[in-house]
């Protein structure tokens, strides 16, 4: 059996599937599938887990804090990687380079280090970073109603 693929993710997508809310379900329901069966790996920065903790917590909602942390610290194949002076000079690198915001060139720079196969994100502004392949996801079109 060859080795499960690496991929990094992006916070909306560790959100889309914490949550199961999202437009994107379509495609991040079967990554966490393949997730759980061993095909692939996943990597995030703990910028992420910042990230979707302060959403839950402005809302109020201690629960879903407590439940995402669990889900991005526990599940098998998941790694929450630390931001490392590597990671930090990347980022600076990255955000000079394309632009970026801190978090997105935090979140880049710790799937290149990662040595990620891709890193997937609903953000299409993040596509034009050439460090890594990356996968904007699609929103799921709205069924019209008649």
């Amino acid at each position: 059996m060859s080795a499960a693929r690496l991929v990094a993710l992006d916070t909306p997508v560790w959100i889309a599937f914490i949550e199961q809310k999202s437009a994107f379900l379509a495609d991040v329901n079967p990554l966490f599938e393949s997730l759980k069966s061993g095909r692939v790996r996943v990597v995030t920065s703990s910028v992420g887990l910042i990230e979707i903790l302060t959403g839950a917590l402005l809302r109020g909602d201690e629960l879903l804090a407590r439940r995402a942390e669990e889900v991005l610290t526990g599940l098998d194949g998941s790694t929450v990687v630390p931001v490392t002076l590597e990671v930090a000079r990347h980022a600076a690198r990255l955000r000079a380079a394309y632009g970026l915001r801190t978090p997105d060139a935090i979140h880049l720079a710790t799937a290149v280090a990662a040595e990620a196969a891709e890193f997937v994100t609903t953000d299409r502004r993040l596509a034009r970073v050439k460090e890594i392949e990356v996968r904007v996801l699609k929103a799921a079109s709205k069924v019209s109603k008649r």
